[in-house]
């Protein structure tokens, strides 16, 4: 993989890494293992790119009953 961060584009990636153009389409987020990404598409230099995703938190959007959970500690797979 030939991952490239160029600051501006991560801080607001709504154009072009490549030609500047605000003229891009993205499809749905999709993933292989650990990684999470789309596909990205400029309409104006035709490059096609994906955009690599970074898990760097998670909040709760439900409380669960965890009084029912018998012991289901996670372990990281080998």
């Amino acid at each position: 993989m030939n991952m490239r961060k160029d600051a501006a584009y991560v801080k607001n990636p709504n154009f072009c890494p490549f030609c500047k153009s605000d003229e891009i389409d993205a499809t749905k987020l999709e993933s292989v293992h650990d990684m999470v990404y789309q596909w990205v598409r400029c309409d104006t230099c035709e490059t096609e790119w994906h955009d690599i995703y970074e898990l760097v938190g998670y909040e709760e959007v439900v409380m669960g009953d965890v009084s029912t959970i018998i012991d289901r500690t996670y372990e990281a797979p080998k």
